[in-house]
């Protein structure tokens, strides 16, 4: 079995701040520029850097994730002078130089910007499997087993996440752990093996038979949800693992990952998110932890034991384990 390789999309949330007036806008105007006028900016000096963008002007514009994405984000509350920018990453390949763009975008934005952002910002990893070769690449749908395997892991280790990112996101309502949505199914199995060590929500994720049985229980949306529409705090996409970007773009998006300040955040994060998935499909889970959740200990050798999966250079396993030692 050779190496696994996966497709990625990041999403950066930022709070920023301009350091110099915009070009060729009249110094005696004292208002700040409007979002339009930033964003603009920020895409012709991507572009000057060779980094392709498209600023998103409509929430109902269709992308196809070729090229960076800049747009604004509801989630965020910039102070005076300040934006709040999300900006989505193309689809990048883990078995190519994704490292090195993400460089070159975070060298533009310190270039250009001021990083103000704070705790209501997070990063986003969506992670699918690449197929095909190198002049052919293009992201495919996980099969129901590795969906199977990677859930168990989600119950398995998510105790070791929740102590693994930083207090703000331990209960953010943007990112809940998916075993902790209440009145759920999935919390109420949780809690039954994690307080009386019924392993039976291990055969009841055995039992899902299709994409959507999967995503309705790996992602739930809480009974208690008002109108029974997906919010924050109440579970769906809202969630630490969300699987209903499986449903739109064939990936699991690990949403729990804190702000960004550098391309070592961003890297670090992704890094993660692909060893976790990585060892979900390719790891066996010991024994043991059938019947209690996973320390953070063992969630470092499992994200290592991914790491390895993929082939990760001496480097990349390096920026991993700065991870388990902040």
């Amino acid at each position: 079995m050779g190496p696994i390789s996966f497709c990625i999309g990041i999403e950066i949330e930022l709070l920023v701040e301009l350091k110099s007036p915009l070009p060729g806008r009249d110094p005696r105007n004292r208002r700040p520029p409007d979002y339009n006028d930033v964003f603009s900016a920020l895409q012709k000096w991507l572009s000057r850097s060779n980094i392709e963008a498209v600023v998103r002007t409509d929430e109902n514009m269709l992308l196809d994730y070729t090229q960076w994405v800049i747009q604004g984000d509801y989630s965020l509350y910039p102070k005076k002078n300040c934006y709040g920018i999300e900006l989505a990453s193309r689809v990048l390949f883990s078995d190519e130089e994704w490292q090195r763009e993400v460089e070159t975008v975070w060298s533009v934005l310190k270039r250009r910007f001021e990083i103000k952002s704070d705790e209501s910002c997070g990063t986003h990893v969506h992670i699918s499997i690449k197929t095909g070769g190198d002049n052919e690449c293009k992201p495919a749908m996980y099969n129901l087993d590795q969906l199977r395997k990677v859930s168990k892991s989600v119950v398995i280790y998510e105790d070791a996440v929740t102590e693994l990112v930083p207090e703000s996101r331990k209960s953010c309502s943007y990112c809940t752990s998916n075993i902790c949505v209440p009145n759920t199914m999935l919390n109420d199995k949780y809690q039954l093996w994690k307080d009386h060590a019924d392993g039976g929500i291990f055969s009841w994720i055995e039992g899902f038979s299709d994409e959507t049985t999967m995503v309705v229980n790996m992602s739930p949306l809480s009974r208690d949800a008002p109108e029974k529409q997906e919010a924050p705090g109440f579970g769906g996409r809202y969630v630490s693992w969300n699987f209903t970007s499986l449903h739109k773009q064939g990936t699991i998006e690990f949403r729990r990952a804190p702000k960004s300040t550098s391309e070592d955040d961003t890297g670090m994060w992704v890094l993660f998110a692909m060893g976790f998935i990585a060892f979900g499909i390719r790891g066996e889970s010991p024994e043991h932890h059938r019947w209690a959740p996973a320390s953070l200990p063992e969630l470092q050798r499992a994200t290592k034991f991914g790491g390895k999966e993929m082939c990760l250079s001496e480097a990349s396993t390096e920026i991993l384990s700065v991870l388990y030692s902040t």
